[in-house]
This record gives structure tokens, sequence and C-alpha cells, in this order.
């Protein structure tokens, strides 16, 4: 079993990711560590690729988080905030997390502390891309996608999406910060950075974004605002392999 020590999140951010198929046994052992709540969105899935995928998704969470809380995976009790933001639902807990899943994959993300945000998205063709960034993106954002060779304007749009959502995320407002009133960097060779107001929804001393590719195919942004963090970044693991009994390591 991959894990991480416990007491790094002090001072790291783990990202995690795993394999959104998996043989039945798996999906049965993933499906037996969800909530009555879970198990009955579940139900919801008319289509049994999406569901299987969203009980792996929910499960690798708890598998995940199973190494930091020091509970069984089945044990853990999460809750939303206002604008749909996920926690431990345990208010004396400081182990902060976060999730993003597309295609095939999902993300987890997890410090203790500070709040974070991640995203992945699966880099495919997006006939309308520039429409959505013309309604989504900043200016900056909209003129720097411009400015990329046009055979790379899908994969740029992508990457500007990620980062964007990583902060909104972070930030933790939902829709109260919109997508246009701050900037991300997005062109080669500029390094990763938000640029958002000195006021008002998401503004702070300073965010830090990394940005990189979790598998062929996928972009990803991890968001947050401690200098002092390290990122460790875990490749694609086997859903068997993340939710593997053993807990806090």
């Amino acid at each position: 079993m991959v894990s991480a020590p416990a007491d790094s999140l002090e001072r790291d951010i783990h990202v995690w990711h795993m394999e959104l198929a998996a043989p039945d046994c798996v999906l049965a052992r993933a499906a037996d560590v969800l909530s009555p709540a879970e198990t009955e969105r579940a139900g919801r899935f008319v289509h049994r690729r999406l569901r299987d995928a969203f009980v792996l998704a929910r499960a690798g969470l708890r598998g995940v988080l199973a190494r930091y809380v020091g509970v069984a995976p089945e044990r853990i009790e999460l809750a939303l905030g206002a604008a749909g933001k996920p926690s431990l639902s345990d208010p004396a807990s400081d182990v902060q997390f976060n999730v993003s899943h597309a295609g095939s994959i999902a993300a987890y993300a997890v410090t203790r502390h500070v709040s974070l945000g991640v995203d992945i998205e699966r880099i495919r063709p997006l006939p309308d891309y520039a429409a959505l960034a013309a309604y989504a993106f900043s200016r900056a954002e909209c003129a720097d996608l411009a400015r990329l060779p046009e055979h790379q304007r899908e994969a740029g749009f992508f990457d500007c999406w990620v980062r964007k959502e990583a902060f909104v995320k972070a930030v933790g407002l939902g829709l109260l910060l919109p997508l246009d009133s701050f900037r991300v960097t997005l062109l080669p060779g500029e390094a990763p950075a938000v640029h958002a107001p000195p006021t008002g929804p998401g503004a702070a001393a300073a965010w830090y974004l990394h940005a990189y590719r979790p598998a062929p195919g996928y972009t990803g942004a991890v968001a947050w605002h401690d200098h002092t963090r390290a990122l460790r970044v875990l490749p694609v693991l086997p859903a068997a392999e993340i939710l593997s009994p053993g807990g806090r390591p």
C-alpha cells in the first residue's frame, strides 16, 4: 500500500490520484464504505459506468482521508459548507482536503490547517471553447488564450480552467467568486500564478498555484495560500491500492 506520513501534513500538501475503474470485487469493497446518503445517491445513476465512477470516487476519498484521521473509511463523517465545499464533520479536525474527478481519474488534495483546492480535466476537443472562455475568463486570460498557436488553444483553455477552478475551490465561496473577477497565468514560460483583486471575495495576501499533468491527456492544478507548504504529487494508483486496509500509516 502506498502511504504518506500523516505528520508531514503540517508542512506538506499531498495530492493523490486514483483510477475510476476497477473489477467487481473492488467495487463491492468500495460500496461497503459509503454512507447511507452516498449509497442512495449512487442508486440514482442510470448508467452503470457513471454509478461505478461515483462509488469509487467517494470510497477513494474515504480511503485517502483514513490515512490521516486515524479512523476506518466507513466511519469518516463528511459535511458540505454553504457554498458546497466538502469538509470533515468533526469541528476539531485540522485536516483540510479537496476533490476533483474527470474522465477516468480522481484527484484528492490533503493538508492540515490551510484551505486548498484541486481541479483536473481531460483535455479533449471542445468546439465552443472560445465562447466558454469569453463567458468565464477575464479579458487578460482571453487575450492570452488568443496568443497561443491555434493547435494549442484547446489545451490552453483547459489549463486556464483548472487553475481558475482550483483557486475558486480553495477560497470556498462557490458562485460568490465570479470566474472573470481574477486572472491566472496560462502562457508557456509563465510561472503558474493567481492575480486576485486586493479586496473582495478571494482576496488574500498571497495565493500559490501549481499546474501539472496528472496523466497523459489530462491537466490539473492545486491552489493554496501558505508559502511554506511543499507539494507531493503521487502517481495515478489503482482503486484497490487506495482502498487497501491500513488507515493512518
